[in-house]
């Protein structure tokens, strides 16, 4: 439902460190529900270049939990 830049979303992407900071969108918050603690699911698309992000549940996903 949108599209950012890798910048937008990787703030420290192209500096030097060995972890790289995530920040997720507010409408990307908005729109999945997430509070703080939230446990997500981010799966990545070589082919296509895209990230999908999705909050996990227990309910949705008890055998991973």
């Amino acid at each position: 439902f949108g599209t950012w830049k890798v910048e937008d979303i990787f703030p420290n992407w192209d500096k030097e460190d060995e972890d790289v900071e995530m920040k997720l969108p507010d409408e990307v918050i908005e729109e999945l529900g997430l509070k703080p603690g939230d446990n997500i699911r981010v799966t990545c698309n070589e082919k296509t270049q895209s990230m999908t992000i999705e909050k996990v549940t227990k309910d949705v996903d008890k055998d991973e939990e």
